[in-house]
């Protein structure tokens, strides 16, 4: 028994031997792989004409992966069908659905784009196509352009670019495009093998991934007349890449005659890319907005606190058309009703602990709604809110709970010259009672008591700003005493005291901007490098031509002008129903850059609408140029 188990102990170790001998890993060492896959053969070839197969197959030089290829593939004119993709060693298969019909005389691409990459180093083969025609010839024209968002002028993430030779309005919501492509990550984009005549230029951004304009959320563009494509207008020279391993050194024209040296030591021509890349004088230019909702509808409602309901709209509501009831009450249920800025939001605070404390609400409520025709209606919805209240032993009396708020005077800089004390609270509060509060500025030892008002503001009424002349470079003592703010659940404020100081304006800069070159009101918005808004003014060009903006930070901000079309004091969207375009908007060519103590004045003269230089974009980056 011994020996038998000595010789099954011997032939695993000897097994083992033999697979460690055998193990297949890649060699140590050696330079990384940068080099793409390349085509060896396709069959049927490139560029075939009067095509009649179900499929084409590509052979690589290596193995390789498909990288997201569901995604990524352009397929021009779109298939009704999607294909079977498929890989086999180094082939790559591509067959067509059985239920596919192909049109005649069609060129068809399949642009893959960066999705074939080899299998080691993750190396893409950029912009392998195969394109085959069912007619006679290759369709070869090109149109080339860009599309940016309207509003900040950048470029979008998975943006299509959709041509369509039908010239009805509703095609583009109602019919696949004769082509098609994915515009860049900088914004450019090119569609190839167009056939010429006219058509119309679409942007979308695709939710439903449907190819279709059909959702009110969807980002689109267009322009207001059709495009027309020739072979005078239209056509681009055949771009060199690694779609053949064999190299036709005739397809290098250089544009301008110059030679480069390789490590070989052969001289090689180079050429200019932008050759096959774009038009010049020729570049369609998209942007793409998100239409104005105008579907009326209740969005949601909530009740974060047991005493607080909240309805939210999906437009502003006439407060006239909005009918509560209770249900489950006898006698009338006290509340305080708040309406958002909006007039989109309504809160419900309720006063009655004994209804509050209720663990299930039940409202009736009335409200306009849209229908299916488009016409607002009046609906009736029955919504439970429910707020469990857990209690843990002995609660603390209402009176004893304490009030929150925030205030400015907490933060440890100081304020600038031009900004007020405020107090914001969460639950609306009465007018505070001053008796309690005191404001005194400091001088050396000594505090001088001043002179003040507290006002509500007239966009928010649970914030209150405090109405004083607060000298510059001075420092304040503000005191209120427990009680000074009170809300309508009769919680208070405690006693505190804040130390503030009023900065000195020697600690900012100043900017003047002297703006010419457009008649008519415009919206000039000042912004910190990441576009968040600083301060905005609207003004009338010519007669308000010069603005200040004063006391800012030491830093870098950038100035966008909005053309206020329609003059009314906001950026308006576009609406392809209306056939309206986004209202225009142009930046400032570059940074500008604000110190302490220094006034800088900077002339603009506006040289047209919706510029932005590469320097302060943050997404076209070097590729602009193409």
């Amino acid at each position: 028994m011994l020996s038998l188990n000595r010789n099954i102990s011997i032939l695993i170790i000897l097994f083992l031997i033999i697979a460690s001998c055998a193990k297949v890993s890649s060699p140590s060492g050696g330079p990384q792989d940068e080099q793409p896959p390349e085509v060896l053969s396709i069959i049927p070839e490139n560029e075939s004409v009067n095509f009649e197969g179900r499929s084409f197959e590509v052979t690589f030089d290596e193995y390789f992966i498909l990288d997201n290829v569901d995604q990524v593939l352009m397929i021009s004119p779109p298939l009704n069908e999607k294909p079977e993709i498929k890989t086999r060693g180094k082939k790559l298969i591509v067959e067509l659905d059985e239920d596919e019909v192909l049109h005649d005389s069609v060129t068809y691409s399949f642009n893959f784009l960066d999705c074939i990459k080899d299998l080691n180093e993750n190396n893409p083969l950029e912009n392998f196509k195969y394109v085959f025609s069912t007619g006679d010839i290759i369709d070869s024209l090109s149109i080339t352009g860009c599309i940016y968002d309207a509003f900040s002028l950048e470029a979008g993430e998975e943006i299509l670019v959709l041509l369509h030779s039908e010239m009805a309005d509703t095609i583009p919501q109602t019919s696949l495009p004769d082509y098609i492509t994915r515009a860049s990550d900088n914004g450019k984009f090119r569609i190839d093998n167009i056939a010429a005549g006219e058509y119309k230029i679409y942007g979308l951004k695709d939710d439903n991934n449907n190819k279709q304009y059909d959702l009110p959320t969807e980002a689109f563009s267009f322009l207001d007349s059709s495009i027309y494509v020739s072979a005078a207008n239209n056509y681009i020279p055949a771009r060199p890449d690694s779609i053949i391993a064999e190299t036709d050194s005739t397809l290098l024209t250089p544009v301008q005659d110059t030679t480069r040296v390789e490590e070989s030591g052969e001289e090689t021509e180079e050429y200019d890319s932008l050759r096959y890349e774009r038009i010049p004088g020729k570049e369609y230019e998209l942007y793409y907005f998100v239409a104005e909702n105008k579907i009326q509808y209740l969005t949601g409602t909530d009740r974060p606190q047991p005493y607080l309901l909240q309805f939210k709209f999906s437009l502003p509501v006439d407060t006239t058309s909005f009918i509560m009831q209770f249900a489950d009450t006898v006698g009338e249920v006290q509340y305080l009703r708040e309406i958002s800025a909006k007039q989109d939001t309504f809160r419900i605070w309720l006063t009655d602990s004994a209804f509050y404390s209720r663990e299930r609400i039940t409202v009736y409520l009335e409200h306009p709604e849209t229908d299916t025709l488009g016409q607002l209606q009046s609906v009736i919805d029955t919504i439970n809110f429910r707020y469990r209240i857990i209690t843990r032993g002995r609660q603390p009396a209402v009176e004893e709970i304490s009030l929150p708020f925030r205030t400015n005077l907490s933060q440890s800089t100081g304020l600038k010259p031009e900004q007020k004390p405020e107090f914001v609270f969460e639950t609306p509060v009465w007018d505070p009672d001053t008796s309690l509060i005191k404001l005194f500025l400091k001088s050396d030892t000594l505090l001088i008591n001043r002179k003040y008002s507290i006002n509500r503001d007239s966009l928010n009424s649970k914030k209150f700003l405090v109405e004083a002349e607060l000298v510059p470079d001075s420092s304040y003592l503000f005191i209120m005493d427990k009680g000074a703010f009170r809300n309508i659940y009769n919680h208070l404020t405690d006693s505190g005291a804040f130390n503030f100081r009023i900065r000195s304006p020697e600690q900012f800069g100043r900017l003047t901007l002297n703006i010419t070159g457009f008649v008519g009101d415009v919206i000039v918005q000042l912004m910190d490098p990441g576009e968040k808004l600083v301060r905005q003014k609207k003004i009338s060009l010519p007669d308000e031509g010069s603005i200040d903006f004063t006391y800012l930070d030491s830093k870098d901000y950038l100035v966008k002008l909005i053309f206020d079309i329609d003059r009314n004091g906001e950026w308006t969207t576009g609406d392809y129903q209306l056939k309206r375009q986004p209202e225009p908007v142009t930046y400032y060519p570059g940074k500008i850059g604000v110190k302490a103590g220094w006034e800088l004045i900077e002339d603009w003269q506006i040289e047209g609408l919706r510029q932005k230089v590469v320097s302060i974009s943050t997404t076209r980056g070097e590729n602009e140029k193409k």
